[in-house]
């Protein structure tokens, strides 16, 4: 998988007259994602949801354009993720309980300040095009109640 997530230039401020530019965060890894769902005769089971990512990698690029690896400064060195959620399920199908698991074996960051400004705005941005940020009312960001 290749994603390229950014911001324009026009939403970063710059200091001392310098022009802005645009940055994007571009991640890139080899992905497998598998589901399972098992459901017994006494109507029990489980459903599992499971990410296993090689190669795993991010970088901080000027441009909106795919930048060979070995061509950009990374953020975050190659390393392998596996996640993976297990609901238990009782009654045919309702979620009982879940077990997470999360393994990494290392993950280098080597980031310099700059590079946590434009990651941490890129994520904020996205979180709140995506709804998925919490505001302190406890209304989902951009959302409105009539």
């Amino acid at each position: 998988a290749h994603i390229l997530v950014g911001r324009p230039a026009s939403e970063f401020v710059c200091s001392r007259g310098r022009q802005p530019t645009d940055y994007v965060v571009q991640i890139l890894t080899n992905a497998s994602i598998m589901t399972q769902s098992i459901e017994n005769q006494n109507g029990t089971g489980s459903r599992t949801f499971h990410i296993s990512m090689e190669d795993f990698s991010a970088s901080v690029n000027p441009d909106f354009r795919h930048v060979n690896a070995s061509d950009a400064t990374p953020i975050l060195s190659p390393a392998a993720v596996d996640c993976r959620i297990v609901y238990h399920t009782v009654g045919e199908g309702y979620a009982s309980f879940q077990d997470f698991s999360f393994d990494c074996e290392s993950m280098a960051w080597k980031m310099a300040p700059h590079d946590i400004r434009v990651v941490s705005s890129v994520a904020r941005k996205v979180t709140e095009r995506l709804q998925l940020l919490q505001t302190t009312s406890g209304k989902k960001a951009g959302s409105s109640q009539s």
